[in-house]
């Protein structure tokens, strides 16, 4: 029977289209099941004799208390017997409408061929997503090679993006009497943004750049040969 909404063809005596689910014209009206005859119950049947319980041998048939280990009659080891596996859930037919129980829809129907109501597929599982990738590691940050040579050719380097330099660092280029009046922490350089930058840290006897006192004045640039004096006693030059 065609299905004058979508032209499927239908089966004939079917109310409904399993394509668009719209009723059949001209379709007769289902008619009801006829009544099941009443059957008498059958008699129950007679129960199996109880099994005996315990652990039977394989290799002599001697049937031993349960949880023994080794028969008693040619002390072979016995196989403890296993609990059969639980038997897996059986999906429901596709084919099967939800809503009056009819089980005679094709398996690619889309509505139910008796009422007329949609079928629900049988969803699929969700598709595991993938592990999320570890970002890569971060490049190791350079600095361009910088170092305070004194009037000697003695070297105090520069590393890294800050370094600070006192009285104990310039000891070990320097004479003690030389570096008396150098604070512990007297002067810090630091790398910003590609240039090398210089800042008197609050001295007691002050930080010269290229003549100019700069203590209490900030930050100011460094460049290459630049001539710094700490405390009016010690001069070093700046050079990358």
């Amino acid at each position: 029977m065609k299905c004058a909404y979508c032209n499927h063809e239908n089966p004939e005596g079917e109310t409904f289209c399993s394509k668009c689910g719209m009723k059949l014209e001209g379709a007769a009206p289902a008619a009801p099941p006829p009544a099941a005859p009443v059957q008498q119950p059958p008699a129950p049947a007679p129960a199996p004799p109880a099994q005996p319980k315990g652990v039977r041998c394989e290799n002599c048939g001697v049937l031993n208390p349960e949880g023994a280990s080794v028969c008693k009659s040619c002390n072979k080891p016995l196989v403890q017997p296993t609990a059969p596996p639980p038997a897996a859930p059986v999906a429901a037919s596709p084919s099967v409408c939800p809503s009056c129980g009819f089980d005679k829809n094709p398996s690619t129907a889309k509505f139910c061929m008796s009422c007329g109501k949609q079928l629900t597929p049988t969803p699929a599982p969700p598709a595991a997503a993938p592990p999320a990738a570890a970002p890569p590691p971060a490049p190791p940050v350079s600095y361009p090679v910088a170092k305070l040579v004194l009037p000697d050719m003695k070297e105090i380097p520069i590393s890294g993006s800050e370094e600070k330099i006192g009285r104990e660092d310039l000891l070990r280029v320097a004479s003690p009497e030389d570096t008396k009046f150098v604070s512990r922490e007297h002067l810090k350089i630091t790398y910003e943004n590609g240039r090398y930058y210089i800042v008197d840290e609050g001295s007691t006897n002050g930080t010269k750049l290229n003549g100019v006192e700069i203590k209490g004045q900030g930050k100011r640039e460094l460049n290459t040969n630049d001539e710094i004096v700490l405390a009016d006693t010690v001069t070093v030059r700046f050079q990358m």
